[in-house]
């Protein structure tokens, strides 16, 4: 491409020295110059068009895979994105499950605790009576015992 450049130079050199002809405005050129510059150009060009072309091509191919890249770049942190969101829904879900059942955990074992306390107090309300009711069988033993002791020592009366 450079050397078209070069030429096309060559060519308006030639007619920038170009003199003028004798009483009138037209410059005169060497035509065999020209034409070869000209030829030299139009040979020129089609290398310098086909570089021109493949670096176009080139770029072009350059630009679609970039562009293809980039979208697979953001393709892929969109799904990490939407996946890290659906972790973070998943742990929040978690997390508030978890506080549900450990509240109906705690919930539970305090009642199950007063539960227990009061079958244990009404147990021990049981076990009490049935103490009451043997000690006050005891003594009832004991007093009646008693009274056969306090026969049996006591001399017999006469009348």
């Amino acid at each position: 491409m450079d050397d078209v450049f070069v030429l096309l130079d060559k060519l308006e050199n030639e007619f920038l020295s170009a003199k003028n002809a004798v009483f009138s405005k037209k410059a005169m050129v060497d035509a065999t110059v020209c034409m070869q510059l000209i030829t030299e150009i139009k040979n020129g060009l089609p290398s310098a068009l086909k570089k021109a072309q493949d670096i176009i091509d080139h770029s072009t191919e350059i630009v679609s895979s970039s562009t293809k890249k980039g979208e697979e770049i953001v393709a892929e942190a969109e799904r990490q994105a939407a996946e890290i969101v659906s972790q973070s829904e998943i742990l929040r879900r978690a997390e508030h499950d978890a506080k549900v059942i450990r509240n109906e955990a705690v919930q539970f074992a305090n009642t199950l605790k007063g539960d227990s306390r009061l079958y244990v107090d009404d147990m021990f309300a049981d076990v009490e009576n049935f103490l009451s009711d043997t000690i006050a069988c005891i003594r009832n033993n004991r007093e009646e015992l008693r009274g056969a002791i306090i026969k049996e020592k006591r001399p017999p009366q006469n009348k």
